[in-house]
């Protein structure tokens, strides 16, 4: 839903990627008390695809309120993915302590536990935009804006009736 919102309603779009602008613009840098971890860390972006993919990453989340990366490592090779949210779930103990994440891969008219594809902790970098309290997720920048975009819609659709019904009146003249 949030994701034909933002296609459809050039508000939103430009609301999400002002946001993102906003975010990413001004470029990242690390910093850290240990020099060897700084230096690792900074390796480390510039060896992988993290700038291209953390602008996506920010989007994802910004949009749908969860942002998910998967890390894959290699001898010495970090690879980066930017999974889509929408098949993605949070394996928390009934304390909330987190145990891992899950995809589903598989047609969402039919269940198929054999189209889950479990994730563990360190596979997956998880960024959740507008968190409300102690829920896995987050909610986004849209999620609260839809009420707004809900009527502002109907009311261009009400106004494109009235419009319609209002030209189609006949002109009734009365000569002589």
């Amino acid at each position: 839903i949030f994701e034909d919102i933002c296609a459809k309603f050039g508000l939103i779009g430009a609301a999400v990627d002002k946001h993102l602008d906003f975010i990413i613009s001004p470029g990242f840098y690390v910093t850290s008390k240990v020099k060897p971890a700084q230096l690792l860390i900074t390796n480390m972006i510039e060896e992988t695809t993290f700038k291209s993919n953390i602008r996506e990453w920010i989007k994802e989340g910004l949009k749908k309120g969860n942002g998910f990366i998967e890390i894959d490592i290699e001898k010495d090779t970090v690879n980066l993915k930017v999974i889509n949210a929408n098949n993605m779930y949070i394996k928390r103990k009934k304390n909330g302590e987190l145990v891992g994440y899950n995809q589903y891969v598989g047609k969402m008219n039919k269940f198929e536990m054999d189209k889950i594809v479990p994730f563990e902790v360190e596979e997956i970098a998880h960024l959740p935009i507008n968190k409300i309290a102690d829920s896995a997720y987050g909610l986004g920048i849209v999620r609260p804006g839809l009420k707004i975009v809900e009527n502002f819609v109907r009311a261009e659709k009400d106004m494109h009736i009235l419009l319609g019904r209002k030209a189609n009146n006949p002109i009734i003249a009365k000569v002589g």
